[in-house]
């Protein structure tokens, strides 16, 4: 049988921490929390919890939270989760299952992610991600925000989904701060960062917030990134350069 370390980073999550860690603690054999700055009791009920609380300066960057997180682990293979996700009853099921079968060379588990769901809680909108990956593989995350792990070995494709869960609307600036930040500071976006900032262009009242980039993209499913809209599934194979609003 494998052992787990579930890695989170957080902060701030007080309405949403205690549900998911009970979800999936039965699951798991440590629990590592890494808190990057939070004002409320998150780093408490971490701890009532179970958890294993760190400290992480936030540097703008979730990449290097998650390492971190990751360079805490001491279990056999690592489960991620965010906060505002959950692992309902048979999918813990499944994975106490798989721990007991996965074979040993087995580098990265792949589950689905539902991150949408209609009026009757229907799964509309979810897609593959790496979610327990084996921490002899050395696996490392890249990207500033909209992070993915880099990780070499055999892939295994499972039936177990994680649900994201959020509550309240969140940060909606917050990615194109870190975006802008990441080109201030004259560092290239990787292609995911791209795409996924082509969607982060908020609205003031002032119109679109102007910025002029080019991006290109490519089709990339050694990341894991296979999207799917139920019951459609679709790869993102796309080449484009833009030029949004004009600057000062």
């Amino acid at each position: 049988m494998i052992t787990i370390s579930l890695c989170m980073i957080v902060k701030n999550e007080s309405p949403v921490l205690g549900r998911s860690l009970d979800s999936v603690r039965e699951a798991v054999d440590e629990i590592i929390v890494v808190d990057t700055g939070s004002t409320d009791n998150t780093k408490a009920i971490a701890a009532e919890h179970g958890g294993k609380v760190f400290d992480f300066p936030w540097q703008e960057d979730f990449a290097a939270a998650r390492n971190f997180s990751f360079s805490l682990a001491t279990q056999e293979y690592i489960l991620w989760l965010d906060a505002d996700d959950i692992m309902e009853k048979p999918e813990v099921e499944k994975l106490m299952a798989l721990k007991k079968t996965l074979p040993k060379e087995i580098a990265v588990v792949n589950m689905a992610y539902h991150a949408g769901f209609d009026q009757a809680g229907k799964v509309t909108f979810f897609y593959d991600r790496e979610r327990l990956v084996k921490r002899a593989a050395e696996p490392r995350w890249v990207g500033a925000v909209h992070e993915v792990i880099l990780i070499d070995g055999p892939r295994l494709d499972t039936d177990i989904a994680i649900c994201h869960k959020k509550i309240g609307q969140g940060d909606p600036d917050r990615n194109l701060r870190i975006y802008e930040g990441v080109l201030a500071g004259a560092k290239a976006l990787t292609p995911e960062n791209s795409f996924t900032m082509a969607g982060s262009f908020s609205i003031t009242g002032g119109g679109l917030k102007p910025l002029r980039f080019s991006l290109s993209f490519y089709p990339f499913p050694m990341l894991g990134w296979k999207i799917k809209s139920a019951p459609v599934g679709i790869w993102l194979p796309v080449t484009a350069t833009l030029a949004i609003g004009k600057g000062k």
